[in-house]
């Protein structure tokens, strides 16, 4: 049995479609009750439970969730609060750093890495319990989808975006 804090950072974990940075991972789970240090120190025990598997060859060092420990945390999981913040939050986390590609021009950066959490984000955010703003914005990084030839599969997001809302939605994602 895990402690309750481990608990709920494999549940955040598992919103991650793929790798994740700590970086990535402080930012969709800590807050008040589970602060940025709690989540570093659950995740170091998660890798010793071997629940977490580290991946540190490249430049920073990244982790996953082996596919049947994240199906697990997500089965174990309630449809409560904390799964929808998490992944509203995995959803603001991937917007803001298209978004920032975006606004730097720098499309030759390698986010080829964070497609399938950006996917995950489009399908979440256009869902029943989504959030359509997030959304938009996540579609709105055209630029990211051409550079790397993925229109037919930005296009069904597009489709789903209110009409006159691109820019808008930019915006209030970018303030958020």
């Amino acid at each position: 049995m895990l402690p309750a804090e481990e608990r709920a950072v494999l549940l955040g974990l598992s919103v991650f479609a793929g790798e994740f940075s700590l970086e990535s991972a402080i930012a969709v789970i800590s807050s008040a009750e589970l602060p940025s240090d709690c989540v570093i120190d659950s995740i170091i025990n998660l890798v010793y439970k071997s629940l977490v598997v580290p991946n540190t060859a490249g430049l920073e060092a990244k982790y996953r969730l082996p596919e049947m420990t994240r199906v697990y945390a997500r089965r174990k999981s309630t449809e409560g609060t904390d799964m929808e913040c998490f992944l509203k939050r995995h959803a603001r986390y991937f917007c803001h750093r298209l978004q920032a590609i975006d606004a730097k021009g720098d499309f030759d950066l390698p986010i080829d890495a964070l497609l399938d959490d950006v996917r995950a984000a489009i399908q979440w955010s256009f869902s029943e319990n989504g959030d359509v703003t997030l959304g938009t914005g996540l579609t709105a990084a055209l630029p990211c989808w051409m550079k790397r030839l993925l229109i037919e599969e930005c296009q069904p997001s597009v489709g789903l975006v209110p009409p006159n809302t691109l820019g808008r939605a930019t915006e209030e994602t970018r303030a958020a």
